[in-house]
């Protein structure tokens, strides 16, 4: 009888290590003393999508849906005990403000970017992961608030919005294809009508010659630009522009080969620039006073969770994962491990390469503040 109590007791402590006290769920990595289940595990391996996994291998990460999710998981829970151990755990209502402030300016500082397969929970997620790390750097420095409004003011002009304008065009290849096209405009055939038929931009012509906003910043064709600031919503340009744009299908990447096109343009609305407020800005104003305050910031970041990564306990308990607790361990102790990469700052999110906004045209940024840079395409 005793010999089968201590097999009891021996078959319930392996169980209570393999499902966590009090749970039925099996675990598929302890990191310290935080549990993860094998259903979240496999969430996360059914959340990961090509993009992830073109970003990670490029990085030389995983290029595997299994490993990039468990690597994920594993630094998401380092990440976090160390912003625990050292007090600077993001609010709800922090996390919230950060989701508000990436949404509508994907291209500013520290901003994760926009993804059509990123679900509110995972919106959450990477807010965690950006504000615990970015208050690893914050609030050491005893940042004041009066610190804070003289960087917005250095700021202002990076931050002011510039103008955008909501077009429709017709885009051809030469000029008597635009005088036919302004021709039909001239009998009052609408500007739709004729976009979509003689257009041979066939994405904006399948949209009725739509194009969407452009804001009012360098970069962008002077032509349209030039254009579409002297009309009214509905006009349309009486002349035929005709501007030097990015060759079709060439994009819009520094050193793209251009060509000449000659467009018709009518203003569908126009959005006037505004300098956003304090609050809705707030996470680039504290960057920026970070980088003026300690330009090792990130480093010291980094070295923080190296080092919370390096002393901690990582159990992986999936065959065929067993090692990457080890790998991520090792990098952090500075060991190189072929396919692991450094914990530290949290990863690109998934669909980082939103539009971004610029700053206008001769807007120097204070010193040591890269301002975002790009736009929107120019027509295709």
């Amino acid at each position: 009888m005793k010999r089968f109590l201590l097999f009891g007791a021996a078959l319930t402590l392996s169980l209570s290590l393999w499902t966590g006290c009090g749970s039925s769920e099996k675990v598929a990595v302890r990191v310290n003393k935080d549990s993860v289940t094998e259903a979240e595990f496999n969430n996360r391996v059914r959340e990961v999508d090509a993009v992830s996994l073109a970003e990670s291998a490029q990085r030389g990460g995983p290029a595997r849906a299994g490993e990039f999710a468990m690597q994920s998981i594993i630094r998401d829970r380092l990440i976090l005990q160390a912003a625990a151990e050292k007090q600077v755990v993001p609010s709800d209502a922090q996390i919230a403000s950060y989701i508000a402030y990436a949404k509508k300016y994907p291209a500013y500082p520290g901003a994760i970017g926009s993804s059509p397969f990123r679900t509110e929970e995972e919106w959450k997620r990477l807010a965690r992961l950006q504000l615990a790390f970015h208050y690893l750097m914050f609030n050491p420095l005893n940042i004041q608030q009066e610190e804070l409004n003289k960087t917005y003011e250095e700021l202002k002009p990076v931050l002011m919005q510039p103008d955008q304008y909501r077009l429709r065009v017709v885009d051809v290849s030469s000029e008597a294809k635009a005088k036919e096209a302004l021709d039909a405009l001239n009998k009052g055939v609408p500007f739709e009508t004729v976009a979509l038929t003689k257009s041979e931009d066939r994405d904006s012509a399948s949209k009725s010659g739509d194009i969407g906003f452009i804001p009012d910043i360098q970069g962008m064709p002077e032509p349209i630009l030039q254009a579409a600031r002297k009309l009214k919503p509905n006009e349309y340009t009486k002349q035929i522009v005709r501007a030097v744009v990015p060759a079709r299908g060439a994009g819009g990447q520094p050193g793209a080969p251009t060509e000449t096109r000659y467009f018709l343009i009518q203003l569908i609305e126009k959005k006037t620039g505004a300098l956003p407020p304090m609050e809705e800005v707030r996470f680039f104003v504290e960057t920026s006073a970070i980088q003026k305050k300690d330009p090792n910031a990130l480093q010291r970041a980094q070295t923080i969770v190296r080092e919370f990564t390096a002393k901690s306990d990582i159990q992986v308990n999936i065959k065929g994962y067993e090692q990457i607790g080890e790998q991520l361990k090792a990098a952090a102790s500075g060991q190189l491990v072929p396919g692991a990469p450094l914990p530290g700052a949290p990863q690109p999110a998934p669909g980082a390469g939103a539009p971004p906004v610029a700053p206008p045209a001769g807007a120097a940024p204070p010193a040591g503040v890269a301002p975002p840079a790009g736009g929107a395409p120019a027509p295709r």
